[in-house]
């Protein structure tokens, strides 16, 4: 399965107990502001370990645990 996606800026979002977060990954293919906003479409996936973002402490740990350290 592909899609072509005509925006500028694409944002990848996960999808976990039915609430959606962002992973921290954009592209911006290009600089192209839109009423000072660059326009932009959210791809959301399956959460998955792979897409842990770390900010903070207690992402950390949750990352020592899903790792088993």
């Amino acid at each position: 399965m592909s899609a072509y996606i005509t925006t500028p800026m694409v944002t990848l979002m996960h999808e976990r107990d039915g609430k959606t977060d962002f992973t921290g990954i954009s592209l911006v293919k290009r600089l192209v502001l839109t009423q000072g906003i660059i326009p932009w479409t959210s791809l959301i996936i399956p959460w998955s370990i792979e897409l842990l973002n770390i900010n903070t402490r207690k992402d950390l740990e949750l990352a020592y645990s899903l790792c088993g350290k």
